[in-house]
């Protein structure tokens, strides 16, 4: 073999060698390609399952904003009619504020005038009393009857009936001014 033969040979060897390097490099270039669109497939996958994600998230959050539009304007509705309630009440209360502070002015006259009348009979009672002793000390100190005796016994019996039809007077009257408050009440 000769030189020629001899560079020939080395060259078939190294352009063999060149053609297995280049086959390798073609079927590692092929095998990243596969790995890229195997990639890119489960890339546009999971971007497609979160883009309906995030639209599933955008309707939950409509759904959301829409309840809570729904509650404010319930809400707002209840506020409006509370605070109207609340007005009535007002109103209501300046009434029986009044009416208490009237019954309480008629309750201190009634009272006032039942403290007068609780002393008139009083007096009235002292009176009836004196009265009747007084009758009892005629009918006891006169053995005999008299005219006069009996006509000042008459006359005694008359006051003690006005002094009991007064006393009943002021009694009814009495009666009538607290009824009058209990009626009021």
């Amino acid at each position: 073999m000769n030189a020629a033969d001899k560079y020939q040979e080395e060259a078939r060897n190294q352009l063999k060698a060149k053609e297995e390097e280049l086959a390798n490099t073609r079927n590692a270039g092929l095998l990243i390609m596969n790995t890229a669109d195997a990639y890119q497939e489960t890339a546009c996958k999971q971007i497609k399952e979160k883009v309906w994600e995030l639209e599933d998230t955008r309707k939950a959050v409509l759904v959301l904003m829409n309840a809570a539009d729904a509650y404010e304007q319930i809400a707002k509705k209840k506020i409006k009619d509370m605070e109207e309630e609340l007005k009535v009440i007002g109103a209501q209360k300046a009434e029986m504020d009044a009416r208490v502070a009237s019954l309480k002015g008629d309750y201190d006259k009634v009272k006032v005038e039942n403290e007068k009348l609780r002393l008139e009979a009083e007096r009235l009672i002292m009176e009836l009393g004196v009265l009747t002793e007084a009758k009892d000390a005629a009918a006891y100190s006169c053995n005999t009857e008299t005219p006069e005796i009996m006509k000042e016994l008459d006359d005694l019996e008359t006051k003690v009936e006005e002094t009991q039809a007064s006393m009943d007077l002021v009694k009814g009257e009495n009666d009538k001014l607290q009824s009058g408050i209990f009626l009021r009440e």
